[in-house]
């Protein structure tokens, strides 16, 4: 008599799309085995979102240097106001420019702010494409 002994294991892991963050939804559906159109049409949209989010986090990294740069400057001008005096050519010359930087600094937050609503806008847009996927 002959007898055969199997035994099967079954793996089972849930993952919930919408709760990760776009990259890692990006790098879990590129990893389903399923050719289907749909999850092309899918991965080919989160690849756009992603690479356009990335695009929009370094814009905002060379705002937030920027924005330091100005501070380190700023500190130095008031310093050397503090020296040659507001009544001075040079000290006019300074008043100028830190007047000249608080406009770039304003503009910096209001730039910062845009980009922000635009990172939120195309995580809610891969949100709303993972949300739709059916497989």
């Amino acid at each position: 008599t002959k007898a055969s002994f199997t035994t099967e294991r079954l793996d089972s892991e849930r993952i919930v799309l919408t709760e990760l963050d776009v990259d890692d939804m990006l790098v879990r559906i590129r990893g389903l085995e399923n050719e289907s159109p749909a999850l092309k049409a899918t991965i080919a949209r989160l690849t756009a979102l992603v690479e356009e989010m990335n695009k929009t986090r370094a814009q905002r990294s060379q705002l937030e240097s920027e924005r330091e740069r100005i501070v380190r400057d700023q500190a130095r001008l008031r310093e050397n106001l503090k020296s040659v005096g507001q009544g001075s050519d040079l000290g006019r010359r300074y008043l100028a420019t830190l007047k000249t930087q608080e406009d770039r600094l304003a503009e910096i937050g209001t730039l910062d702010a845009r980009l922000e609503m635009e990172i939120e806008a195309k995580t809610k847009a891969a949100e709303d494409a993972v949300r739709q996927l059916t497989l």
